[in-house]
Formats: structure tokens, sequence, C-alpha cells
């Protein structure tokens, strides 16, 4: 009995110490939990602070006005007019300075060019050099050789100064036999009497002296060409240009 008394006591004090310690660390650990509870609910009201500032911001920004149907289709006409204007310049600028497109009406220039060919004659080609013999060119039409037509396509035989002549069917350019590998036959140009524009004072048919600055032409279908064996030679002025490609008909497309 006498044992039992102080270890009931100590037993004792040692609970309502530990009770004691007990409520102690309850109350702290409440403390801690409202001082969390506190500090989250700032951290909340500071969030929607910044989340209403940046609503308002966004309420703030002014929005872009639309443009109307009318204005967007005004522009849009106008920006095609823009091109076609531009597109009708180059076209122009290109037909008259540099290449324009031909369309071939008879069959002067039978077997190279056919009736409804289409081809390209570059207009920079004798200002950038001479014309040369072979040279397929277009030429404005001298007066009285062909009505109804403003120009002519042949083929350069006489060069200004040489002798054109034609015996036995084939042409001689002075003296020398002219070998012409794109007529159907060597010997199917006809003679001719001495056309007007001849220089010299030799009047023998079937000859033609060329004068400077001028160019004697001949078509390919020598049978079925008026060329300058009718009305002589042409001036080198009234050169359009050289036709040098086809581009009618797919099937024949090719440099000439």
């Amino acid at each position: 009995a006498l044992l039992a008394l102080p270890f009931a006591a100590t037993l004792q004090a040692v609970i309502s110490a530990t009770a004691e310690r007990y409520e102690v660390d309850e109350e702290t650990l409440r403390e801690s939990r409202e001082r969390r509870g506190r500090g989250r609910g700032r951290k909340r009201r500071g969030r929607g602070r910044k989340r209403r500032g940046r609503g308002r911001k966004r309420r703030g920004r002014k929005k872009r006005p639309q443009r109307g149907a009318f204005a967007t289709t005004v522009r849009g006409i106008l920006e095609w007019v823009g091109v076609i204007a531009g597109a009708f310049v180059v076209a122009l600028v290109v037909k008259t300075f540099l290449f324009q497109a031909y369309y071939i009406p008879s069959p002067s220039m039978e077997a190279t060019l056919e009736v409804s060919d289409r081809i390209i004659v570059n207009k920079l080609s004798y200002q950038l050099h001479d014309v040369n013999r072979g040279d397929v060119i277009v030429f404005k039409n001298p007066e009285g050789a062909s009505r109804g037509v403003e120009d002519l396509i042949k083929r350069v035989v006489g060069l200004p100064g040489e002798t054109v002549q034609v015996q036995g069917g084939r042409v001689y350019i002075d003296e020398t036999l002219l070998l012409e590998p794109y007529l159907a036959a060597q010997d199917i140009t006809g003679s001719f009497p001495k056309p007007p524009g001849c220089v010299g004072i030799n009047d023998a048919p079937d000859q033609c002296t060329v004068a400077d600055g001028y160019v004697f032409v001949m078509g390919d279908n020598r049978p079925n060409s008026n060329d300058s064996r009718i009305f002589g030679p042409i001036p080198v002025d009234s050169i359009e240009g050289r036709a040098f490609l086809r581009v009618w008909p797919l099937g024949r497309f090719g440099r000439l």
C-alpha cells in the first residue's frame, strides 16, 4: 500500500501533464490552422482582385471597327482594275516594241508556213543587227502590191548591192547559185521582167540589182507568190520584224 500511493500519484501527475500538454498542442494546432486559413483567404481575395483587374483591362480594350461589305467589294474591284490596267500596259508595250503575233492568210509561204498558221515576230531583231539572207520577215505592204492587207510576209533573198538573177528556175546572187533547202524544189522560181526599184543600166529581164537600204524578197511558194519580182525591192525601214517562231498548230510548233 505504501508503494502504491507514490506510483499512483506519479501516474496521475504524468497523466495530468500529458493532458495539459495535449491541450496546449491542440490549441497551438488550432491557431496555426486559423493562420493558414486567413493566409489562403487573403491570397484568394488577391487573386480575385487580379482577375477582376484583368477583366477590367479586357473590358477597357477598344474593338476595331469591322469594315462593311460595300467597302470590301470596292477595294476588291479597285484591285482588279489595277491588275487589268497593268496587264494591258504590259501587253501594249510588248506588242509595240518587242513581239507580236501574226496570222497567215495566204499560201505564198508554203510549205514553210501554211494558211491559218500563227507566228511570233521579233520587233527588236533589226535594232540589234542587220537583215540576213534567208530571214523570214514581216513588212509593210508596198503600194499596189496586195489589196486589203497591211503587212506581208516573205523571205529575204537579195541584200543591198547584190544582183538577183533567175536562170532555169534557179536563183543566182551575183552569178553564184543560191541553195534554198526550204523550197519544195530548186527549179520552181519563175522568170520576171525588170521590176521597179532596181538600180543599174542593165535592162535585161530576170535580174535586179538591189539598191542600198533595200532587200529583195520572195515567197517560198514561188509559183504562187506576189513578191519583189513584181513590186521590186522593199525598204529596210518598212520591215516590222523577223518571224522566228510558229506557235500554231501545236503539232508544227517550232522555230523558223
